[in-house]
């Protein structure tokens, strides 16, 4: 057993080199996200980078898609905190609440970003998301403020995706995470075909060996072949 498992480590090292070492590209880019946001260099309305990692990209994406859901939340009810808006917010809390997601994917939580309703003081988590009101007043912190790096979310958000990347090669597909951004759409089509790629080139490397092992079997020996020759 050890002996299969060192050949199989010691045949496929590159392939196992090569996909640690962009799992640890993607890590690294999680956190250095988190620093450029912390020194302000990632301060802006619009933030749209998406970094082509072949490896970890759905964590990466997650990262991403979160900062940007968390900025896109606060820029919504800050527009929407006008003297004219105020009156209609109040009266009809829930239609102002805001119900679109730019979140790189559906179903993986918990959010890796802390966003504006996580500034609402005073209001329970157990009690669901803020009123839309509550949200409008802590829309008055400033930015750099509000949005900050949920640490706690690394190890569980990971396991996500491992979950959904194990999901998606093997075209098992349950639904339960769905990817929303065009670039993750992209890349769940990149992984679903490698999958159908590796299992085809399994199969076929499979038949090749039986193959030729069969071949091998039927010939007769040289010395046989030159016996009944003379």
């Amino acid at each position: 057993m050890m002996g299969s498992l060192l050949e199989f480590l010691k045949t496929n090292r590159q392939i196992l080199a090569t996909a640690g070492f962009c799992l640890f590209l993607c890590a690294g880019f999680v956190d250095l996200s988190e620093f450029l946001w912390v020194s302000g260099q990632l301060f802006g309305d619009n933030i749209s980078f998406e970094l082509v990692v072949f490896s970890g990209f759905f964590y990466f994406q997650c990262s991403i898609g979160d900062l940007n859901e968390s900025m896109a939340e606060y820029r919504y009810y800050e527009k929407l905190r006008t003297p004219s808006m105020r009156g209609s917010v109040k009266r009809y809390d829930e239609a102002f609440r805001r119900k679109a997601s730019v979140r790189a994917f559906q179903g993986v939580s918990p959010a890796m970003w802390r966003g504006i309703g996580d500034k609402v003081a005073g209001w329970p988590e157990e009690a669901g998301p803020p009123p839309a009101e509550k949200l409008l007043e802590a829309s008055r912190i400033p930015l750099n403020e509000v949005i900050s790096f949920n640490h706690q979310a690394k190890v569980p958000v990971f396991l996500d995706c491992l979950y959904f990347s194990e999901v998606t090669i093997t075209s098992t597909g349950f639904g339960d995470i769905i990817p929303q951004g065009r670039f993750s759409k992209i890349l769940v089509v990149i992984e679903s075909i490698s999958g159908v790629l590796l299992v085809a080139i399994g199969i076929a490397i499979a038949l090749g060996g039986l193959g030729s092992g069969t071949s091998s079997a039927a010939a007769p020996p040289n010395g046989h072949e030159e016996g009944e020759s003379r």
